[in-house]
Formats: C-alpha cells, sequence, structure tokens
C-alpha cells in the first residue's frame, strides 16, 4: 500500500471502522489512485500510434527540407552562372563601345578631310566665277 493509503486504513481504523471494512475502503482508494497516476495500455499504445505519426512527419520533413536544399544549390549554380553571363556581357559591351568610339574618331577625321576638300573646291569655283566676270 501507498503512504497515503496506509494513513486512511489507521485513521479508518482510529475511528472505530471495522478492520475488513477499513481495508476495502483503503484498497477502494488505492484503486482510483492507481487509475488516476498510471497509464493504461490502450493509453500507451495511443502514445506510440502518435509518436509514430510524428516519426513519420519528421521523416517527411526531413525529406522535403533535402529537396529544399537541392533547389537551392540548383538555384545557388543559376545565379553563378548567371553571374558569368553578365561578366561576359559586359566586357562585350566595353569592347563595343570601344570599337564605337574607334569608329567615331574615324568619321570625325574623315568629316573634316571632306570639309576641307569641299572648301578648296568651292574656293576654286568662286575664284573662278569672280575672274570670270
Amino acid at each position: 500500500m501507498s503512504t497515503m493509503v496506509a494513513e486512511l486504513y489507521e485513521a479508518l481504523r482510529k475511528a472505530g471502522v471495522d478492520e475488513q471494512l477499513a481495508q476495502g475502503a483503503a484498497r477502494a482508494v488505492l484503486g482510483a489512485e492507481a487509475t488516476m497516476d498510471l497509464a493504461t495500455k490502450s493509453d500507451l499504445l495511443a502514445l506510440k500510434t502518435d509518436f509514430a505519426v510524428v516519426k513519420t512527419d519528421f521523416a517527411e520533413l526531413k525529406g522535403d527540407f533535402a529537396e529544399l536544399k537541392g533547389n537551392f544549390a540548383e538555384l545557388k549554380g543559376d545565379f553563378a552562372e548567371l553571374r558569368t553571363e553578365f561578366a561576359e556581357l559586359k566586357a562585350d559591351f566595353a569592347g563595343l563601345r570601344a570599337d564605337v568610339s574607334t569608329e567615331l574618331s574615324g568619321m570625325k577625321v574623315e568629316l573634316i578631310k571632306w570639309n576641307v576638300g569641299a572648301m578648296a573646291v568651292l574656293t576654286a569655283i568662286f575664284g573662278a566665277i569672280v575672274r570670270l566676270r
């Protein structure tokens, strides 16, 4: 008997309750106490089932996280590839800019040559017109 049940039995005996009646009452309290504090087999089976469900859920989560980790690794690779492509584009634009600048400089020289030539021709034409008069 637990301490509380023994104390109840002793108190009942001191109060003048018959020994068998005191034992029966103490055993009834022990039975009630046992069912209140102890888990039943069905309680344990329910817990076992709940733990199995939780374990399955964690396994699914672990798989989902592994999949996400793979997806993030793939994205990281994609971003690295994009970074490389952007660097190549930047280099291409720098080359194009240099080519355009060179072309513009060449065109500038050509325009100056044409203007000087046109001025010489116009001067000659003007001189010829002035002599004819």
